[in-house]
């Protein structure tokens, strides 16, 4: 049930900003950016697993209730199976900012920032930046996988909102969000395509493979790193 509501704002937030987002390009800063601390706790620990336009969701509470106990059984599913595995959605997307930072000559480290709101950028940087020029605040909204209605191939979702401020005085230099594979992303938000290589035809072909199931989110998350660094361009 606590799934569900989770499901419910994210379609909220999908709906309200659905006529357009409005991004903040990056403004450059005084100096080339050689090193970068970046937000810790960005990403939740649940996966998601969204299917549009379902046939319950035609039926009111009811159906948004059925919908949802068949949502909570499919996570519960792929958890089950990438807790098989070698998978941390945190420590991945880490991974995949600080390794997209080097490929552009740049030093980036994961600096602890305490919990945050869910979904929320920090309200405040964190005092141990060391000698980084800028800092890189990014929230995962949602990571799982995603299909475009009943009996469509399953894919990598992740929805990502990037800032990026300047050190010591916090100002705001780029601001964006970063859609692979969402469904209903707003307009104006950066939009990537699903990697053809990971789409499996329903839960049980996620189920039975879970290295695969792993390999297709950390692919997402590479694309949506690589992405994120290349908006500071």
């Amino acid at each position: 049930m606590f799934r569900f509501f989770i499901a419910a704002a994210l379609a909220a937030t999908l709906g309200a900003c659905s006529n357009s987002y409005v991004a903040t390009p990056y403004t450059g800063s005084a100096q080339p950016i050689t090193k970068v601390a970046i937000s810790d706790h960005s990403t939740p620990e649940e996966i998601a697993a969204f299917e549009s336009a379902s046939v319950g969701s035609n039926f009111g509470l009811i159906g948004a209730l059925i919908d949802a106990g068949v949502q909570d059984s499919r996570e519960d599913a792929l958890d089950a199976a990438l807790a098989t595995v070698d998978f941390d959605a945190e420590a991945d997307m880490e991974t995949a900012l600080v390794s997209a930072f080097a490929e552009k000559g740049v030093s980036a480290a994961v600096v602890e920032n305490g919990n945050r709101e869910k979904g929320k950028f920090l309200v405040r940087v964190p005092d141990q930046t060391g000698e980084a020029q800028v800092f890189l605040d990014i929230v995962v909204t949602h990571w799982g996988y995603a299909a475009s209605g009943s009996g469509k191939k399953w894919r990598p979702s992740v929805y990502a909102s990037v800032r990026l401020l300047s050190l010591p005085d916090h100002k705001t230099l780029m601001e964006n969000r970063i859609a692979y594979n969402v469904l209903g992303a707003p307009r104006g938000v950066v939009t990537l395509a699903p990697n053809p290589e990971y789409a499996f035809e329903n839960r049980d072909e996620m189920k039975s493979d879970p290295e695969r199931l792993a390999e297709g989110l950390r692919d997402a998350m590479h694309r949506v790193a690589e992405t994120a660094v290349g908006l500071l361009q």
